[in-house]
Protein backbone atom coordinates (compact mmCIF):
# COMPACT_ATOMS: atom_id res chain seq x y z
CA UNK A 1 0.00 0.00 0.00
CA UNK A 2 1.29 3.25 -0.64
CA UNK A 3 2.52 5.78 1.93
CA UNK A 4 -0.59 7.73 1.39
CA UNK A 5 -3.29 5.75 1.19
CA UNK A 6 -1.80 4.12 4.48
CA UNK A 7 -2.36 7.51 6.36
CA UNK A 8 -5.51 8.07 4.98
CA UNK A 9 -6.77 4.35 6.19
CA UNK A 10 -5.04 4.98 9.68
CA UNK A 11 -7.06 8.61 10.24
CA UNK A 12 -10.21 7.27 9.12
CA UNK A 13 -10.60 3.77 10.05
CA UNK A 14 -10.83 2.29 13.30
CA UNK A 15 -9.10 -1.42 13.63
CA UNK A 16 -8.72 -1.62 9.92
CA UNK A 17 -7.35 -5.16 8.91
CA UNK A 18 -5.17 -5.12 6.06
CA UNK A 19 -5.30 -8.42 3.81
CA UNK A 20 -2.70 -9.70 1.38
CA UNK A 21 -3.39 -12.06 -1.32
CA UNK A 22 -1.39 -15.47 -1.23
CA UNK A 23 -1.11 -15.92 -4.99
CA UNK A 24 1.54 -13.61 -6.27
CA UNK A 25 0.23 -13.03 -10.10
CA UNK A 26 1.90 -13.32 -13.12
CA UNK A 27 3.65 -10.42 -14.52
CA UNK A 28 1.62 -8.28 -17.54
CA UNK A 29 4.44 -8.18 -20.75
CA UNK A 30 3.71 -5.51 -23.06
CA UNK A 31 0.80 -6.14 -24.99
CA UNK A 32 -2.19 -4.34 -26.68
CA UNK A 33 -5.21 -5.66 -25.47
CA UNK A 34 -8.65 -5.35 -27.43
CA UNK A 35 -12.04 -6.94 -27.63
CA UNK A 36 -14.89 -7.75 -30.26
CA UNK A 37 -17.75 -7.56 -28.49
CA UNK A 38 -20.27 -10.22 -30.04
CA UNK A 39 -24.10 -10.04 -30.09
CA UNK A 40 -25.82 -12.93 -32.28
CA UNK A 41 -22.94 -12.93 -34.30
CA UNK A 42 -20.97 -16.71 -35.13
CA UNK A 43 -17.84 -16.87 -32.82
CA UNK A 44 -16.31 -18.65 -35.46
CA UNK A 45 -17.64 -16.18 -38.53
CA UNK A 46 -15.71 -13.48 -36.11
CA UNK A 47 -12.37 -15.85 -35.56
CA UNK A 48 -11.71 -16.36 -38.90
CA UNK A 49 -12.25 -12.71 -40.35
CA UNK A 50 -10.19 -11.86 -37.23
CA UNK A 51 -7.62 -14.16 -39.32
CA UNK A 52 -8.21 -12.44 -42.27
CA UNK A 53 -8.03 -8.59 -41.17
CA UNK A 54 -5.13 -8.44 -38.73
CA UNK A 55 -2.25 -7.32 -41.02
CA UNK A 56 0.26 -8.41 -38.36
CA UNK A 57 -0.51 -11.68 -37.55
CA UNK A 58 2.09 -14.36 -38.47
CA UNK A 59 0.39 -17.00 -35.72
CA UNK A 60 -1.70 -17.04 -33.17
CA UNK A 61 -2.68 -19.05 -29.84
CA UNK A 62 -6.51 -19.35 -29.26
CA UNK A 63 -8.04 -20.76 -25.81
CA UNK A 64 -10.88 -22.65 -25.50
CA UNK A 65 -12.38 -23.40 -21.93
CA UNK A 66 -12.83 -27.33 -22.35
CA UNK A 67 -11.46 -30.31 -24.21
CA UNK A 68 -14.11 -30.47 -26.58
CA UNK A 69 -14.31 -27.43 -27.57
CA UNK A 70 -10.53 -27.00 -28.28
CA UNK A 71 -10.81 -30.27 -30.69
CA UNK A 72 -14.36 -28.63 -31.97
CA UNK A 73 -12.54 -25.41 -33.24
CA UNK A 74 -9.57 -26.65 -34.42
CA UNK A 75 -11.30 -28.71 -36.89
CA UNK A 76 -13.37 -26.41 -38.00
CA UNK A 77 -10.68 -23.49 -38.49
CA UNK A 78 -9.17 -26.87 -40.31
CA UNK A 79 -12.27 -27.21 -42.74
CA UNK A 80 -12.32 -23.57 -43.62
CA UNK A 81 -8.44 -23.64 -44.90
CA UNK A 82 -6.60 -22.41 -41.82
CA UNK A 83 -3.64 -24.08 -40.51
CA UNK A 84 -4.79 -25.24 -37.16
CA UNK A 85 -3.41 -28.19 -34.51
CA UNK A 86 -5.29 -28.77 -31.18
CA UNK A 87 -4.14 -29.25 -27.50
CA UNK A 88 -5.64 -30.30 -24.32
CA UNK A 89 -5.82 -31.75 -21.71
CA UNK A 90 -6.01 -35.15 -22.91
CA UNK A 91 -3.23 -34.50 -25.30
CA UNK A 92 -0.35 -36.99 -24.97
CA UNK A 93 2.76 -34.97 -23.76
CA UNK A 94 4.44 -35.61 -26.91
CA UNK A 95 1.58 -34.34 -28.56
CA UNK A 96 2.31 -30.77 -27.37
CA UNK A 97 6.04 -30.67 -28.19
CA UNK A 98 5.01 -32.11 -31.74
CA UNK A 99 2.34 -29.12 -31.83
CA UNK A 100 4.89 -26.62 -30.72
CA UNK A 101 7.61 -27.95 -33.57
CA UNK A 102 4.80 -27.25 -35.90
CA UNK A 103 4.32 -23.68 -34.89
CA UNK A 104 8.04 -23.05 -35.04
CA UNK A 105 8.78 -23.99 -38.39
CA UNK A 106 5.09 -22.88 -39.79
CA UNK A 107 3.46 -25.76 -41.04
CA UNK A 108 0.65 -24.30 -38.77
CA UNK A 109 -0.43 -21.47 -38.02
CA UNK A 110 -2.99 -21.50 -35.33
CA UNK A 111 -2.93 -23.56 -32.20
CA UNK A 112 -6.08 -24.20 -30.45
CA UNK A 113 -5.52 -25.03 -26.55
CA UNK A 114 -7.18 -25.02 -23.30
CA UNK A 115 -5.34 -23.05 -20.67
CA UNK A 116 -3.44 -26.29 -18.63
CA UNK A 117 -2.82 -27.53 -22.02
CA UNK A 118 -0.52 -24.49 -23.23
CA UNK A 119 1.23 -24.12 -20.31
CA UNK A 120 5.09 -23.75 -21.49
CA UNK A 121 3.52 -22.84 -25.44
CA UNK A 122 5.85 -20.02 -26.08
CA UNK A 123 6.80 -19.60 -29.63
CA UNK A 124 7.99 -16.28 -31.34
CA UNK A 125 5.78 -16.50 -34.30
CA UNK A 126 3.01 -16.34 -31.90
CA UNK A 127 1.84 -12.56 -32.53
CA UNK A 128 -1.65 -13.31 -31.45
CA UNK A 129 -3.29 -14.69 -28.22
CA UNK A 130 -7.34 -15.00 -28.89
CA UNK A 131 -9.62 -15.71 -26.19
CA UNK A 132 -12.15 -17.47 -27.94
CA UNK A 133 -14.04 -18.52 -24.98
CA UNK A 134 -13.58 -15.91 -22.25
CA UNK A 135 -11.28 -16.78 -19.36
CA UNK A 136 -12.64 -17.94 -16.16
CA UNK A 137 -11.17 -15.17 -13.82
CA UNK A 138 -8.15 -12.80 -13.99
CA UNK A 139 -5.56 -15.25 -13.52
CA UNK A 140 -6.35 -17.18 -15.61
CA UNK A 141 -6.51 -14.14 -18.64
CA UNK A 142 -2.76 -12.90 -16.56
CA UNK A 143 -1.30 -16.32 -18.15
CA UNK A 144 -3.29 -16.13 -21.29
CA UNK A 145 -0.55 -13.09 -21.94
CA UNK A 146 2.26 -14.82 -21.12
CA UNK A 147 2.71 -16.93 -23.60
CA UNK A 148 4.18 -14.03 -25.81
CA UNK A 149 8.01 -15.46 -26.49
CA UNK A 150 9.36 -12.65 -23.86
CA UNK A 151 12.24 -11.92 -25.95
CA UNK A 152 10.20 -11.37 -29.17
CA UNK A 153 10.25 -8.21 -30.49
CA UNK A 154 6.89 -8.23 -32.46
CA UNK A 155 3.99 -6.09 -31.67
CA UNK A 156 2.21 -8.47 -29.74
CA UNK A 157 -1.64 -8.43 -29.35
CA UNK A 158 -4.52 -10.11 -27.28
CA UNK A 159 -8.20 -10.32 -28.27
CA UNK A 160 -10.91 -11.28 -26.51
CA UNK A 161 -14.42 -12.09 -28.43
CA UNK A 162 -17.12 -11.54 -25.48
CA UNK A 163 -20.47 -11.41 -25.38
CA UNK A 164 -22.82 -8.70 -23.87
CA UNK A 165 -22.97 -10.10 -20.39
CA UNK A 166 -19.51 -10.74 -20.51
CA UNK A 167 -18.47 -7.21 -20.27
CA UNK A 168 -18.08 -7.07 -16.64
CA UNK A 169 -15.72 -9.40 -16.72
CA UNK A 170 -13.28 -7.28 -19.38
CA UNK A 171 -13.71 -4.63 -16.96
CA UNK A 172 -12.23 -6.51 -14.14
CA UNK A 173 -9.37 -7.71 -16.38
CA UNK A 174 -8.57 -4.00 -17.41
CA UNK A 175 -8.02 -3.63 -13.27
CA UNK A 176 -6.27 -6.46 -13.24
CA UNK A 177 -3.92 -5.91 -16.40
CA UNK A 178 -3.77 -1.86 -15.73
CA UNK A 179 -4.65 -1.07 -19.15
CA UNK A 180 -7.36 -0.35 -21.11
CA UNK A 181 -9.11 -3.14 -23.58
CA UNK A 182 -9.97 -1.13 -26.45
CA UNK A 183 -12.77 -2.27 -28.75
CA UNK A 184 -11.79 -3.90 -31.86
CA UNK A 185 -12.89 -2.04 -35.15
CA UNK A 186 -12.42 -3.73 -38.23
CA UNK A 187 -11.45 -2.10 -41.63
CA UNK A 188 -15.06 -1.04 -43.05
CA UNK A 189 -14.87 -3.55 -46.34
CA UNK A 190 -14.91 -5.77 -43.63
CA UNK A 191 -17.94 -5.05 -41.59
CA UNK A 192 -21.23 -6.85 -41.71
Amino acid sequence: LSANLLRLVREQLRKPVVVHGTEKLPSVPQVRQRYWQLSGQSKLNALTRLFDVEPALDAALVFANDNAGAQRLAAKLNARGYAAAAIDGDSPPDLGAHVAEQLHTGAIDVVVSTDLAAEGLVSARVTHVISYDAPRDTTTYLHRLNHFDPAGSRKRMAILLVSPREMGLLHSLERATLDPITPLVLPERFRS
